[in-house]
């Protein structure tokens, strides 16, 4: 069982009684990454309801937009999207999959982020994941527990991909998003 008070995206502050359990640590391009069940329980007594989810975290050299992107297959019953979030509207062949959310001001971001490139693999190989940057993470996470070797090697080859296609992205605007995040917190 692991500890989740470090993770900071929006699935880990769900429910109560959370757990991580089958926490693997490894490296790619430089760039940490964790893969692990989360749990968590809402309501309680007859009405308990538990939810599994398998996630990875890759941890980037660079702060993102808090950018979430929900997967219209593994829609769940809320959105991840915080209030400080709105709808990037992009190509409509990936808004039949996905829904993209990022706080004002940071579209253009976003957008260098999600290249044409980029929104094309997701759609061909990430239709089952959500995935959510915040600050220096990157979390991608699917409703279940992945436990089919050729799924978790699905799930392996995206974080790689990830990791090659848009960490270096992440990287190169970091000081942009530093700069924009910090005046935003200055003018609210």
């Amino acid at each position: 069982v692991g500890d989740h008070s470090s993770m900071l995206g929006s699935i880990f502050k769900r429910g109560h009684s959370q757990e991580i359990s089958n926490m693997l640590v490894g490296e790619r391009g430089g760039n940490e990454l964790r893969f692990f069940f989360f749990y968590y329980t809402v309501g309680s007594g007859k009405d308990k309801s538990t939810y599994s989810y398998t996630v990875c975290e890759i941890k980037m050299k660079g702060i993102a937009p808090d950018i979430i992107i929900e997967s219209r297959a593994d829609w769940d019953f809320q959105s991840y999207a915080g209030g400080h979030q709105k709808e990037v509207l992009i190509e409509s062949a990936f808004r039949e999959h996905f829904a993209v959310f990022a706080p004002d001001d940071f579209e253009i971001e976003t957008l260098e982020i999600f290249t044409p490139d980029v929104l094309s693999e997701l759609m061909n190989r990430a239709k089952k994941y959500n995935l959510e940057f915040i600050e220096d993470r990157l979390y991608m996470f699917r409703f279940g527990e992945i436990s089919k070797k050729v799924e978790l090697e699905e799930f392996l080859k995206l974080a790689e991909y990830l990791v090659s296609a848009v960490a270096p992205k992440v990287f190169r605007l970091a000081d942009d998003v530093r700069a924009l995040k910090e005046t935003k917190a200055r003018n609210d």
